[in-house]
Formats: structure tokens, sequence, C-alpha cells
């Protein structure tokens, strides 16, 4: 039976236990309409009986109610001395979901998530199956089921019970079919790969390093479920964040983690970790280098001093009955003032309006002596001028012109505006790069469009000019406070005082956990906005130096992780390579050795049977052999998956040419962490040409095949594809073209 059975199987359950919770919500609303008809009397214990009737059905309805959320989102197969229930019922499966469901005779269609029997499918790992045979995950959109995802537990059980496995399950179960004590002996070293990891203590930064195949993703989130269930008080409270680089294997990841049945783990791709803004656009290699740089910190910090528009001229203001002048190079020194500390840019500008109420007051204090001595005015005693000073600050306060005064010296500012200003003011960057970037460098920037959507360097850009700036906290048009000026006549509050009153407190999100895959690609700035949204978290690192082909290439992870700080590290490596076949990684690990000789790829133990192909075409016929090869792997594979790996700019024309077939057409570069059964790799030579590493991409695109592998290129392949030993050899160009 494949997977298609498998889903409508499932699809069947999960449509029973809609049609029943129909049932029970209908009861539900029985209940309130029978308390409303047994409180027409007007009794006293009649009106109390409808009060309670009427609360219990909302109560029932409020615990039914699941809004767009799936019901069912798991199932646990188990063994029967698992499974005897405290009536002596034996069951063989539960589905696990978000509320439970009891069937007419009382058969526990699902499961609440909460509930004792659940908790094997967050606590059950391949050495402690805890009685779980298979655990499989159940991808739904409301009550249609999408995707199924197994978890073998207990490879003998699967087989005796006759279970079908699908998605990472089915790969392990294949390693296992030969029943040599070599396999036996594989499949007990990944077994204990994972369990050490998923059940490793949460206390600093665990790394989970490996190659392609190992099923490092997979285990890293089952470690997450693990731990959202074992420290549920302090990861419900603050949550779980997961990071990865692109959509498509945040959806894989979507498969694959079991969910809780409830929000405390949020999604994100790295273009997509500041709020309102999701890039997908990457930089060109170069330049990504030098935004990525922790250098472009004090960048930044320049280009914020520098947002600020050019002080006005003198200005001239009035206050009970007399004109007083405010004068430029007083502005200059408000602004100077200010521009000192080491509070956020917005969380300054309170210093600003207090100082240019203190001048402000001041300089009419002044205007007023002078009329006093001359005659004109009459000197206030003290008591009003009390009053008249608080007078003055509320007029100031109300005072648009004041306001308009506040902006032109210390206009609140937003990162997306600061960050506009530097792409399209090229003043304003040179002299904000100056004297931290070789010149080199800022002619890289120079060469970027303005006009250009955000792009994932950007992101971290604009996180970091957030910190810089501070959020905002009120807005200066609903201030209620009265800022008192120091000049002698009234008692103050100091700036230090006011600073722990006004510090905003309005930071990012803080997560109690977070999980970052594909982590061998970012850049230090890129860690810093990861960091800010884990101050006191604890972290799960997943991925491979082998495969950081981006603008950075860490040599450890020591290296990588060192925006972090100074946090506690365990690091892990899988080394078992159970998904990809023998003949696919020794053509990979070929590339690996020309690209970074001292990097080695994990042991594969799985045969594909076949030597991946390497087909040669003319430059005219590249892209048609793609399409006509893909085509023969659709057709060849019936249910797998299938995909075409290529550089950017030959994404169009394949994309439009397989249009109207069941293929994923991707960029060679967004490949990462994404597996096929059948992936055709189209001008290998381009993507070399493409990318920041070009070889370290390459190697990566090679290894998203679980089953089968064509390479079609041009001519132009790198030499350690077209002539490696042991494989057949290559196909020349098309027929109709040799």
């Amino acid at each position: 039976m494949g997977k298609r059975e498998e889903i409508a199987r499932e699809q069947a359950h999960v449509d029973r236990a809609y049609e029943r919770l129909d049932v029970l919500r209908e009861r539900a609303r029985d209940l309130g309409r029978a308390g409303v008809d047994a409180g027409t009397g007007s009794t006293f214990q009649a009106l109390l009986d409808r009060d309670v009737f009427v609360y219990r059905s909302a109560l029932r309805l409020a615990q039914l109610e699941l809004g767009d959320e799936p019901l069912v989102f798991g199932r646990l197969d188990l063994t029967p001395e698992a499974t005897e229930d405290a009536d002596g019922t034996e069951l063989d499966r539960l589905h696990i979901g978000r509320i439970g469901v009891p069937g007419e005779d009382l058969e526990r269609l699902v499961v609440d998530w909460r509930a004792p029997a659940a908790a094997a499918f967050y606590q059950a790992t391949p050495r402690e199956p805890l009685g779980v045979v298979r655990r499989r995950s159940i991808l739904c959109r409301a009550d249609r089921v999408l995707d199924l995802e197994d978890d073998l537990l207990d490879e003998e059980g699967v087989a005796d019970a006759g279970l079908e496995l699908v998605g990472e399950g089915a790969l392990l179960a294949a390693v296992t079919r030969a029943r040599s004590d070599r396999m036996r002996d594989i499949v007990a070293t990944i077994q204990a790969e994972q369990d050490r990891i998923i059940r490793a203590p949460s206390r600093g930064i665990l790394v989970v390093q490996g190659g392609p195949g190992t099923g490092k993703t997979a285990v890293a989130l089952h470690r997450a479920a693990y731990l959202l269930y074992a420290e549920r008080e302090r990861l419900e409270r603050r949550g779980v964040l997961l990071v990865g680089p692109t959509r498509d294997l945040l959806r894989y990841i979507e498969r694959v983690l079991p969910s809780l049945g409830e929000q405390s783990v949020r999604l994100r791709t790295l273009g997509a970790l500041v709020d309102g803004v999701d890039a997908v656009r990457r930089e060109p290699p170069a330049r990504s280098r030098v935004l990525g740089d922790p250098r472009m910190v004090e960048v930044l910090g320049r280009a914020v001093e520098l947002a600020a528009p050019a002080l006005p001229q003198d200005e001239r203001f009035a206050f009970d009955g007399q004109p007083f002048t405010f004068h430029r190079d007083q502005l200059g020194k408000v602004r100077r003032d200010t521009a000192g500390g080491s509070l956020p840019y917005n969380q300054r500008r309170d210093h600003a309006r207090a100082a240019l109420q203190r001048t402000l007051w001041r300089g009419w204090r002044k205007r007023h002596e002078r009329s006093v001595e001359a005659g004109e005015r009459r000197r206030y005693d003290g008591d009003e001028l009390q009053r008249l000073h608080e007078a003055f600050s509320r007029h100031v306060a109300d005072s648009a012109e004041f306001l308009d005064l506040l902006d032109a010296v210390w206009p609140r500012l937003e990162p997306e505006e600061v960050l506009t200003r530097f792409w399209g003011d090229r003043d304003l960057r040179r002299r904000a790069v100056a004297g931290h970037l070789e010149p080199h460098e800022a002619a890289l920037l120079d060469g970027r469009d303005p006009t250009l959507p955000w792009s994932l360097e950007d992101v971290a850009l604009l996180d970091e000019l957030d910190a810089l700036l501070g959020r905002a906290g009120r807005s200066d048009d609903d201030e209620d406070d009265v800022l008192p000026v120091d000049d002698g006549y009234a008692e103050v509050t100091t700036f230090a005082d006011r600073d722990a009153v006004r510090i905003d407190t309005d930071e990012p999100d803080l997560f109690g956990h977070v999980v970052v895959d594909e982590a061998q690609d970012l850049s230090p700035m890129q860690w810093r906005t990861i960091a800010r949204r884990g101050a006191g978290a604890s972290f799960t690192i997943v991925g491979d130096l082998a495969q950081a082909s981006g603008a950075w290439s860490p040599a450890s992870w020591a290296d990588a992780l060192r925006p972090l700080g100074p946090r506690p590290r365990n690091e892990f490596e899988l080394t078992v390579n159970y998904r990809t076949p023998r003949e696919v990684m020794e053509l990979a690990g070929r590339v690996l050795a020309v690209a970074a000789p001292e990097l080695r790829t994990p042991r594969s133990v799985r045969d594909a049977g076949e030597w991946p192909a390497i087909v040669e075409a003319t430059p005219g016929t590249l892209l048609d052999l793609a399409v006509e090869r893909t085509r023969g792997l659709l057709a060849d594979l019936e249910e797998g998956t299938v995909a075409v790996l290529a550089p950017s700019e030959r994404l169009p024309q394949l994309t439009a040419s397989l249009a109207d077939d069941d293929v994923r057409v991707i960029d060679a570069q967004l490949a990462k962490g994404l597996e096929f059964d059948g992936v055709v790799l189209c001008d290998p030579a381009g993507l070399v040409e493409e990318a920041a590493d070009g070889l370290r991409a390459l190697y990566v695109a090679l290894t998203r095949a679980t089953q089968r592998l064509v390479v079609v290129h041009a001519g132009d392949a790198p030499a350690m594809l077209v002539d490696a030993p042991g494989r057949p050899a290559s196909d020349g160009p098309a027929a109709e073209d040799r």
C-alpha cells in the first residue's frame, strides 16, 4: 500500500472524528436550549437551573472550539502490552489531537494531547520506544489530510504488524530489510545517535553536526518536541522559535515536527525574523559578505547619527506676552548633548525634549529679567515663578511649533526609514562606512540598486537598526508627563531616574528555546538577530560545515557561534547516512574532496543499484534534455517526488516547460535541507559560477536525491563529475545533435 492509500485511510478516520465532533457540539447546544426552557418558571431555583445549564453549554462549546486549527495531528501504533486500557480493552492505535473526541461507544477517536496516554507521542525514542511501534505525524489543513511522516521506533513490531511506513520511517525500514548483523549494527548506531541528541540536557547550546542524509533536521525537531513536553512550564511561557533558511524547508519541518496542539512553536525564515518583512532576495556573494560582517554594527550606528535632518535657523517663541529667540547654535548643543549616552536613539528623545524645554525656559527667564531691569515688568516672587514655570511646561508640551522643533532636533526614526536612506543617499552611505569598511567594500555597496525590495541580508540590518534606535513607546502627542526643567527654580528628576522609568520594554519576542536549521550559512549579523530573540534561551543548532556554500563558511562551530556569546556548548555528530544512496555520496564526495579536503562525507548504508546518470548535451539542447530526463524520472518513480535543480537564470524556462508536470523546479542554491526521490541537476557549471562557494553548492545539490540522480551538462561540467572512476561512460549529446 502506498502513501496515497495511507493518506486515504487517515482521512477516513479524520472524517469520523469531525462527524462525531459535530454531534458533540449539537448536544452542547441542546443542553443550552434545555436550560432556557427549564428557566421559564419564576422561581429562584428555575432561574438558577437555567443559568447552570447555559453556563455548562457555553463551557462545553468553548472546549470543542478549534478555530482554523486541525483536530488531528498524530497517531501512535502500540504493542499489545502497551495498549491495555483500564477497562481491559486492547487498543492497537491512538490518534492524537488538540481535544479529545470520544466515539458513541466510548471509543477514543481522538486522544487529547495533554492526556497521559498521549505522552509517548513526545517522549518515545528509538532507544526507549515506550511501547510505540510506529509514530505518525499527520499534516492537516483543517479537516483535510495533506501528508504523513512516520518514525520507526520498533522495526520488528512494524514487520510483525504489517504496518506501512511513509517518509522518514520508510527510509529507515529500507536499511533494516537486509537481516544481516551489519545492518542491525547500523540501525542500533542510528538509534543511539538519535536518542542521545533528543534527550540531551537543554542548558546552553546543543550543536547537531550531520552530513546529507543523516536525518539531523528530523532528530533536532523531535528533540524540540520532547523538550516542549518535558519542560512545558518553561517553554509554554516563552515559546520556541524555529528558524529555517527557506519556506520550502519550513514546509518540510511543519510536516515532520509533531504538533503540540497550541501556538508555542513559531516557524520563521531568515527573511521573516523582523515583523512586517518577508524577504527572499539574496545579495550577490561579495556584497553579502560585507553586509554580514559585524563591522556593519558601527556603520549602522553612524548612519543613525547622520539620518537626522539639518538644523533649522533661529526660531522665535513667545510666552506670557514676551517673545524670545532660540538660536541655531543652541539647537546644535541640544543635539550634541543628547547624542551622548548608551540609551537607544529613540529613547533619548525625552532627553532632547527636556533639554529644549530647559533652554526655552532659561531663554524666557533672561528675557524677563531684562524687562524687569528696564522697568517694563514687575519681578515675580518664588510662588508666582513656580506656577508660571508649570504653566510654561504645559504650554510647551501642547505647542505644535515646539513639537516641530523637537522633530527637527531629534526626530523619531524607524529602521526602514534609516536603511532606505542608507541605500538611497550615497553621500550618507559614504560618510557612514568611512573608517569602518575598505574602499573596495564601500564600492560593492554603491553598486546596489536602491529600488530593490529588501534582501535576506537587509533583514539583519533592519533588526540591528531596531536595536540601535529602540522602539518608540508612547507617542509624543499622547504625552501627559510634564518634564521638569532644571534651572534652579524647580526640583527636578535626574536623567538617570527618568531612564529607569521611561526605558521602553517593548522588545522583540524572547523565546525559551531556539532551533536553527541549516545554520552553517548564517552570517555574524544574522546570528546577532537570532541572539536577540534567544536571550537566556537554550539552543539547538543544526547544520553541516561541509555544506556551508554561502558568503560565510565557518571553519568550526565555535567560530560560527561566536555572536551568541559565551554559552555552554555541547556538540554531537551524526555519522550514518541512511537516506542518500552510496553511489550518489561517492560522486558528491569527489566534489567535497576538492572543495573542502579536510571534511568527510558520512558513511552511506544504502545502495541505489546504479550510478548517477551524467548526461552531456549541446548548449542549445541543455534545457530540452533536462526536461526529457525529468519526465523519464517521473515515469520511473511513479509516486516518488521529483525535482529539477538549476542556477537561477535557468529557472524561468524550465518552470514554463514543466508547468504541466508534477515536479518541483528549484533554485539549486535554495535546495539545502530538502530531499527528493529523484533529482535532475541541470547546468552544474552554472551553479558553480553563481554560488559564493560554487563547489560546496554543487556538493549540496548532488546530495538531494534519495533514489535517482541525473546530471545534465553542456560539456562544461567540473572534471570530478565526468571523470569519476567506477561509473559508466557519460552519455553524449542527444543523437540528433551529434
